[in-house]
């Protein structure tokens, strides 16, 4: 019997733990879609899917934490989604509700496009940061190199500059867009409330990640030409 879905080589990140993961992924949502017809097993299966889905969403933001991925924050929103999807997806199998052919087709857009295209956003990311540090060496002395210095993620003076204003956009966005939707939704309980997180969402305090690409990005404009 052929697979739902296949594994593509032609995808892999790049990153052993995140290709495995995937494959482990491709071999759940197979599994699901031949079991589907069993209605003591399909159940198990899928919950098995779902916490399988959180373990690697977690797994796969601390690589890119480690790594520095300057578009983190703006992919863990993409899981997050995943994720509240995904609840509905259980509350919907306790009510006896769910529609495995719909779930499976779900699944699979849902991988092939967010690992096609997110997830190597993040290979190209590494591609490029691997690309500056091998230049970096062969511009520095043999004698001043360090071979026992603590690697550490790339600074953000290896980062293109138009990723730069990707990430400070997309931070800023996400936060303030979040403080007027919640003062959108309070408005009719508390106006007060609704009030004040409105005039928040102008000067919201964002993550500290947006504070240093604000810097980065300063510091760039003033280099001379």
């Amino acid at each position: 019997m052929a697979d739902y879905v296949y594994w593509d080589p032609g995808v892999t990140v790049g990153v052993e733990e995140i290709d495995l993961e995937h494959r482990t992924f491709v071999a759940l949502i197979n599994r699901l879609e031949s079991v589907k017809s069993d209605r003591a097993l399909a159940p198990r299966v899928l919950q098995e899917l779902i916490k399988y889905v959180a373990f690697h969403f977690q797994s796969e933001e601390n690589i890119f934490f480690e790594n520095g991925y300057p578009e983190l924050e703006a992919h863990r929103v993409l899981h997050l989604a995943l994720l509240e999807k995904l609840n509905i997806v259980l509350m919907e199998l306790r009510s006896g509700q769910i529609d495995f052919d719909e779930l499976l087709a779900f699944f699979r857009e849902w991988y092939l496009n967010h690992t096609a295209k997110e997830d190597r956003r993040f290979a190209a990311f590494l591609a490029h940061t691997a690309e500056a540090s091998t230049a970096d060496e062969q511009r520095t002395p043999t004698a001043t190199r360090s071979p026992t210095a603590p690697a550490s993620p790339p600074p953000l003076t290896r980062v293109p500059t138009a990723w730069l204003h990707d990430m400070l956009a997309a931070s800023v966005r996400l936060h303030s867009d979040r403080v007027l939707e919640l003062a959108a939704a309070l408005q009719a309980a508390d106006a007060t409330v609704a009030d004040w997180a409105s005039a928040r969402a102008a000067d919201f305090d964002y993550p500290e990640i947006a504070a240093a690409l604000r810097s980065e990005l300063a510091r760039r404009a003033s280099e001379p030409r």
